[in-house]
This record gives C-alpha cells, sequence and structure tokens, in this order.
C-alpha cells in the first residue's frame, strides 16, 4: 500500500494533500470529521491560514481514487477530507462534466450507436 500512496503522491504532486498524506497537517486539528461531511469551514480555515486548497481539473479523478484508497486501507478521515476537497472546489464543473458524459452515452444507447461500436469489437 505504501507504494501506491507514493504513486499516488507522484502522480498529484504539489498541493494540501501532501500536507495531509505526509502528517504535516493534523486532521483532527483543522476539524475534518466523517460526521461534518457538509461543513466548508475546514477549507476557509486552511486558505485563511495561507494554505493553497485549489485542485486542477486533470486531477480529480487522481484525487478521487487516493480517496479510494485510503478509504479501503481505513484512513477514513483523510479520504472524507479529499472527497470534501473535490466537492469543495469542483463540484458544478466535475458534476456537470459527469452529467455531459452520462448524456452523450444516452445518446449512443437510444441511437444504436453504442451496440454498433460493441459489435465492431468483437
Amino acid at each position: 500500500m505504501q507504494s501506491a500512496l507514493e504513486n499516488f503522491k507522484e502522480a498529484l504532486g504539489d498541493g494540501i494533500w501532501i500536507s495531509f498524506l505526509d502528517e504535516k497537517e493534523n486532521l483532527e486539528q483543522t476539524g475534518v470529521s466523517v460526521l461534518g461531511y457538509k461543513d466548508t469551514g475546514i477549507f476557509h480555515r486552511l486558505i485563511e491560514s495561507g494554505h493553497s486548497v485549489d485542485v486542477p481539473w486533470n486531477k480529480v479523478t487522481t484525487l478521487f481514487n487516493l480517496a479510494r484508497l485510503l478509504e479501503q486501507i481505513h484512513k477514513t478521515e483523510a479520504a472524507t477530507f479529499m472527497y470534501r476537497l473535490i466537492l469543495f472546489k469542483v463540484y458544478i464543473s466535475y458534476l456537470f462534466n459527469l452529467i455531459l458524459f452520462a448524456v452523450s452515452l444516452c445518446d449512443e444507447f437510444s441511437s444504436g450507436r453504442l451496440e454498433e461500436k460493441r459489435r465492431k469489437k468483437t
């Protein structure tokens, strides 16, 4: 698991997530709690203390996958922080892109193009 975490760090590069993964920032002191999932105050406090909470659009999926890994190794608080960071910074645009993707799949499915592509592959 340690090598997977190192690979995620390398893929994500610099960001607030590194501080939490390297335990330079204490999740408990910053107020991260699974129960406070709607509270965005943590991010405002981090910004006020000089931290950047930006999430580049091309890192969202990697950050989401890191959160999934953290869940699997029972680091629930860290996973919760990563999920909440995604929701805090890019929720609207990420959700919008997922909706566009779903609409395009529905269009392909309803027109029969999806089935046609599947048959060509086999």
